[in-house]
């Protein structure tokens, strides 16, 4: 599969409206944000989400796979710096940010332990990691089960199985320290995971 055809294809596909768990996320992570933060987005799409936390920092950044994601997003965030790539192979400066988030993006990352060792190189000391994700392993919708099994025929990108109190003990591993775990959608197992730098 072409994942940045994917990507970029379903950029197009995307609206700024917020689902409820969409605005679950953005009302908890701007509860750990302060005017002195440099925001990083991991797999900011086209900046919606970006776009709604500029005001709470003092600068914000995206990284995506898809150009055509970035190129929608510079549009609508003209002061922000925006990387095309991963954030494992992406040249960032170490201690760069001071909250890095990750919204619905880890279960289509397959190295997780090199994603969040880079995560803990990126961020400044006590700085913080806010994940949300679908636990799909722990998940029992016949939706889940439908995205996995797409994604094993190579209709979408590859889909991890996370489970997670896995999870957790990843985010532990890699130098940081648990501070939220809240359950967000039943349906796809989503949770919450905020984390700080140790």
């Amino acid at each position: 599969m072409d994942e940045k055809k994917f990507w970029n294809r379903i950029t197009h596909e995307a609206t700024d409206n917020f689902d409820q768990v969409s605005l679950r996320i953005l009302e908890a992570t701007k509860f750990y944000l302060s005017k002195d933060d440099r925001l990083l987005d991991v797999g900011c799409g086209n900046g919606s989400m970006l776009f709604m936390l500029r005001d709470y920092v003092s600068a914000v950044s995206g990284i995506d796979m898809s150009d055509e994601a970035i190129r929608l997003a510079r549009r609508k965030i003209a002061n922000a710096r925006f990387y095309e790539g991963s954030i494992e192979d992406t040249y960032i400066e170490i201690n760069e940010y001071s909250v890095i988030t990750a919204f619905n993006v880890l279960q289509y990352i397959g190295d997780r332990e090199r994603f969040f060792t880079r995560c803990h190189e990126l961020l400044t000391d006590n700085g913080t990691l806010i994940i949300a994700v679908p636990c799909i392993a722990d998940s029992t919708s016949l939706v889940s089960k439908l995205m996995l099994f797409a994604s094993k025929l190579g209709f979408i990108p590859r889909l991890s199985k996370i489970r997670h109190d896995d999870l957790k003990r990843e985010v532990y591993n890699a130098g940081f320290t648990l501070i939220q775990d809240t359950p967000l959608s039943h349906r796809f197992h989503e949770i919450l995971v905020v984390a700080k730098k140790r």
